[in-house]
């Protein structure tokens, strides 16, 4: 992951970033990104669990893996929005390029940023960045680029 680009949040440990992932040796190569960026970060495995934390730390990011379509991560992206602390949380999910319809269903249910997984790998730094912006035009929101 690109670790060597641009500036980090000034909010680093203090504002983490929660990762609901089903792939934690991936989670772990996200999360050491994270980290040389300043952010502190917590792997959580499932909806419930993601729930549960986004509740109890507040974070200021949420990095959703889609998984190959899975109904539960879209279904938590719903159940983050309707929560009063998950309504302005910016959510950055990403999947498989091949995933076309999870792709387009996390953007449907109001993802703040919709990537595919070598989009997310090869312009991580930008793109967690970018997703912490308030008014982030379209054209920037859904980048699914080939793996």
């Amino acid at each position: 992951m690109d670790s060597k680009t641009a500036g980090s949040p000034a909010e680093s440990t203090e504002s983490p970033v929660a990762l609901v992932v089903a792939d934690f040796m991936f989670g772990a190569r996200v999360q050491a990104a994270l980290h040389q960026m300043g952010w502190g970060s917590k792997i959580v495995g499932t909806p419930d669990a993601a729930l549960a934390s986004l509740r109890e730390s507040r974070p200021r990011l949420a990095l959703v893996e889609l998984g190959a379509g899975n109904p539960s991560r879209i279904q938590l992206l719903r159940d983050v929005r309707a929560l009063p602390e998950g309504r302005d949380l910016p959510l950055l999910a990403f999947g498989s390029h091949k995933a076309k319809p999870a792709l387009e269903a996390a953007r449907e249910t109001g993802a703040t940023m919709v990537v595919s997984n070598g989009t997310l790998v090869s312009r991580f730094r930008e793109l967690v960045q970018k997703a912490l912006e308030a008014d982030l035009p379209e054209e920037e929101r859904f980048i699914t680029e080939d793996d």
